[in-house]
């Protein structure tokens, strides 16, 4: 079997610090973004008003719908993204926002190397949104 070279681009963009959330639903638009698989854990949803919730908020207010998967454990494994890809793709999802830090980001990064879609990310733990 012979393998061939590829090269592919994933449009990504990363932001975080004060007040980043307040521009997740402006910067989806900004990439084409019009339903957003927004990717967490269960401990961050948990949590009444706290960056998941904003986060949501703000999509909304942009006008972008959004499927929340909070599937996703500290160092995840394939069988979390094989979910979080199932859900995205059985949801029509176009863009993907996480909320939170490394694990959310490895699960994100394995999913969109296999969807080839487009990503963006905010929020880190630890700081204020």
């Amino acid at each position: 079997m012979s393998y061939r070279m590829f090269d592919y681009l994933v449009p990504n963009v990363n932001f975080f610090g004060p007040n980043a959330i307040s521009v997740v639903g402006e910067r989806c638009k900004l990439l084409g973004g019009k339903k957003a698989l927004l990717v967490t854990d269960k401990g961050l949803r948990a949590i009444k008003d706290g960056a998941v919730d904003k986060t949501l908020a703000h999509l909304r207010e942009a006008g972008i719908d959004v499927v929340v998967f909070d599937g996703v454990e500290p160092n995840p494994k394939d069988t979390n993204v094989r979910d979080g890809l199932e859900v995205f793709r059985k949801e029509h999802c176009d863009i993907i926002v996480t909320v939170g830090g490394g694990s959310r980001m490895t699960a994100v990064k394995a999913s969109v190397s296999q969807q080839l879609t487009k990503a963006i990310s905010t929020a880190m733990p630890g700081l204020k949104p």
